[in-house]
């Protein structure tokens, strides 16, 4: 009953803010996939590929991104064990509880789903696109990313802290390993931040939501070396592919928008455009 009053309490809060961004629906002037359609889940498959092969245009800049990513990643795997000794030294009961009902059941999808689909639905009933296109990418971006990361799972097999007994990080299956042994990447960590980026990037103007987005994702990956159920690599390598997935999506779903820019001397119009050949039309 206390975890359905806090969904309840982090759903309300956002459906409300809902009002307050239908004000903004005046910068947007058209938004693919602004409701459910055939070509919104056909757009699931294309925008997967486009993921898939987009290594081979990257610049200097995506590449250098990478080499930074997977150093941070490799020097946290030579301290998960120390990392995971120091949290698990410093547990609490109340603790448990707070990472556990305040941010845990965004990566498990008990509040993200909900939050997900109440943001659609305000956004229909409140005529809003931006709103409602919003959720949907939102949305793609997590069951993208969890196509994904479930893959990598299945490839590498690495064993959860307790899952062995002492806890070794370096225990990893291979592809035909036990399918119980899932540890890396954590998807928990992926799907809070394949959402948030899509959240934070639409309302980057709005300084609260990717403040909160990016929170509520960070919290979630945390809980999970806090309740021993990852590796501190698991967590930050899992974030990072549902940070980058969120984004990509994002920038693929995007239409022609217009910011209105005010000042105390004049007033203009931010023109946006994103062309994407492969994109239906709604």
């Amino acid at each position: 009953m206390k975890k359905q009053r806090i969904t309840f309490v982090f759903l309300l809060i956002f459906l409300e803010s809902a009002v307050y961004l239908r004000a903004q629906n005046a910068d947007s002037l058209s938004f693919n996939y602004a409701r459910i359609s055939c070509p919104y889940f056909k757009s699931y498959f294309s925008d997967a590929k486009s993921l898939v092969v987009s290594p081979a245009h990257w610049k200097g800049r995506q590449w250098i991104t990478l080499g930074a990513i997977t150093g941070t990643g490799v020097l946290l795997y030579t301290q998960d064990a120390a990392v995971r000794d120091f949290v698990q030294e410093h547990r609490t009961t109340s603790g448990d509880k707070f990472f556990r009902y305040g941010f845990e059941h965004w990566g498990s999808g008990y509040y993200t789903v909900p939050l997900l689909g109440g943001l659609y639905v305000g956004g229909r009933l409140l005529k809003n696109n931006r709103l409602s296109a919003t959720a949907l990418t939102a949305g793609k971006a997590a069951a993208v990313s969890a196509v994904f990361v479930n893959v990598a799972k299945q490839a590498v097999h690495r064993h959860r802290p307790y899952q062995d007994i002492p806890a070794d990080p370096a225990n990893w299956d291979g592809p035909f390993g036990n399918r119980h042994h899932t540890s890396f990447p954590s998807g928990h960590s992926t799907l809070a931040f394949s959402v948030a980026s899509v959240l934070a990037s639409e309302y980057s103007e709005t300084v609260w939501v990717p403040a909160v987005a990016y929170s509520l994702a960070a919290g979630t990956a945390i809980s999970r070396v806090y309740h021993d159920k990852h590796w501190a690599s698991d967590v930050f390598i899992g974030s990072a592919l549902g940070w980058a997935t969120g984004r990509f999506i994002w920038k693929r779903n995007q239409a022609v928008k217009v910011y209105p820019v005010l000042a105390d001397d004049y007033s203009m119009l931010s023109l946006t455009l994103t062309i994407n050949s492969n994109r239906s039309k709604q």
